[in-house]
């Protein structure tokens, strides 16, 4: 079963574009989650979260297209943990296959504009990833 989550926060730097060997469009972000509370009267920053948001195939493309650093976003997706060992040692981070992402219209406005579909199967969104597209991208491994 997997694990899905609703998170919301800003993204924290340029969205990042990539074309996987096979053809396919993988898009990575960063988003920052800062949970607020209010102690003795006053509000307070909790510490930051950051959270790790790759989305495929078209929403990796309208992501690269409509995200900018500063946005506030709400993304939904399935909770992945990713491991591996270099030679500063051992490494685990968080991150979400994203399925939906969204501006947060709470906090200001958008205009959308809506995409030409394709009869292509391949183009259809889904945060299912075989784990041979990453064979050979750059910094399918490395820390955020």
């Amino acid at each position: 079963m997997d694990a899905r989550v609703t998170i919301s926060g800003n993204v924290g730097g340029p969205v990042e574009l990539f074309t996987t060997p096979t053809g396919k469009s993988r898009a990575v972000f960063r988003l920052a989650c800062t949970p607020r509370f209010q102690r003795q009267g006053s509000w307070t920053d909790d510490q930051t979260i950051w959270m790790r948001i790759t989305c495929w195939r078209n929403l990796a493309d309208n992501v690269a297209e409509s995200v900018n650093k500063g946005d506030p976003l709400i993304v939904t997706g399935k909770l992945r943990s990713a491991v591996w060992d270099d030679d500063d040692g051992h490494h685990q981070r968080l991150e979400i296959d994203a399925d939906i992402v969204g501006h947060d219209l709470k906090r200001g406005v958008a205009v959308f504009r809506r995409v030409a579909r394709t009869d292509d199967p391949e183009d259809a969104d889904s945060a299912e990833q075989d784990p041979q597209e990453l064979a050979g991208e750059p910094d399918a491994l490395a820390a955020v």
